[in-house]
């Protein structure tokens, strides 16, 4: 069972190791950080424009005074360095601005590569991707910023750079992601770091999860309304505690479609990104669902029945955590069912969150 070792924890930045027995020597690195700024972009599809990279590069030029990353990138040269961007939804991890925040880099190297995702049948690929600058010192530290569900852009591009690598003998000592993605990141690192290991002198591979490891929607589960493939789930998954607990900030956050809509929009063409928020909301206030239904299909909150039951649950997960926070997350959940009474068992209760939400994101438009 995946578990979280606290590496660091206050009120600006946490970040935890993720482990799990059966893939402890699989080379792969997996860390979930969370941040005020993280928690925002995840919970608040309203959230459009410059605000939502500005928010990234906060988090990360945090991330960057922590350990490892400290370390691996801060106390070497910046012409080690070189971020890879997949256009346009990698530009929104901020990456670039980060490090110069955190570390006054301004010369590290930075590529840049094409990449639309489209689906054929059941299985997604990848097209648009003929536009590629990718320039970097041999023996780099490559850092990449993607949102990642079926993981395709990422897998694509990863092949990208190892034939470039390969061709060029332009080696890669290190491969750094950061992420809003699911188990998907890890499978594709595996490979990756295994192919780089054999062909460079190739050090480690590390995987930055925001705020949480996300389950990704597939056909065979049980959601009246989702993309398959596209959507990442709070439920089941492996979230920082921090995170969990704002669930419990707004009654829309576990109703959301998802932890995060499409990045690249909701930087770029807000309109699009906003349409597509409106359309979720207007396709669940008429699902013939009751308030409590659909909260449920997505926040199942099975483990909150009880107390004990709730602390013995999220002790597995996250080893370090007290029973006086365990307390208060049970006690946000007490007080939100408390509030909605029998009212969320109506379908007028969800009519009711659907039309607020509907009508702060048309505000959106006007602006």
């Amino acid at each position: 069972m995946a578990h979280l070792e606290a590496l660091h924890r206050d009120e600006k930045i946490s970040l935890y190791r993720l482990l799990e027995p059966e893939t402890t020597d699989n080379g792969v690195e997996e860390y979930i950080f969370s941040t005020p700024e993280t928690r925002e972009i995840c919970n608040r599809p309203e959230l459009v424009g410059m605000d939502f990279p500005l928010g990234m590069r906060r988090a990360k030029a945090r991330l960057f005074q922590l350990s490892p990353l400290k370390q691996l990138i801060g106390e070497g040269s910046p012409l080690n360095c070189c971020v890879l961007h997949f256009l346009r939804g990698g530009l929104n991890f901020q990456l670039r601005e980060a490090l110069h925040e955190a570390y006054g880099f301004s010369r590290q190297y930075c590529a840049y590569m094409t990449s639309q995702r489209y689906q054929r049948g059941k299985r997604w690929k990848i097209k648009q991707d003929q536009y590629r600058k990718i320039d970097y010192k041999a023996g780099s530290t490559v850092l990449i910023g993607d949102c990642i569900a079926t993981g395709s852009t990422m897998e694509n591009g990863l092949e990208v750079l190892y034939n470039h690598a390969s061709e060029t003998e332009a080696s890669v000592k290190n491969l750094v992601i950061f992420t809003i993605g699911c188990r998907q990141a890890r499978e594709i690192m595996e490979k990756f770091h295994q192919r780089f290991s054999d062909r460079f002198e190739y050090n480690r591979t590390m995987v930055f999860y925001i705020e949480g490891r996300f389950k990704l929607a597939s056909e065979d589960m049980n959601l009246t309304i989702a993309l398959p493939g596209t959507d990442l789930l709070r439920a089941p998954a492996v979230l920082a505690p921090e995170y969990e607990k704002t669930i419990y900030d707004r009654l829309h956050i576990p109703l959301e479609r998802c932890a995060i809509y499409d990045l690249g929009a909701k930087s770029f063409t807000y309109r699009e990104h906003v349409d597509e928020v409106i359309e979720y909301w207007e396709q669940l206030k008429n699902s013939g669902l009751t308030l409590e239904q659909a909260y449920h299909q997505r926040w199942p909150e099975t483990d909150y029945q009880e107390l004990d039951q709730l602390y013995q649950s999220r002790r597995k997960v996250w080893p370090f955590i007290e029973r006086s926070e365990v307390e208060q997350l049970y006690q946000l959940y007490l007080d939100r069912w408390q509030k909605l009474g029998d009212q969320a068992d109506s379908q007028a209760a969800l009519v009711e969150q659907a039309d607020k939400r509907i009508t702060i994101m048309k505000k959106l438009l006007n602006e």
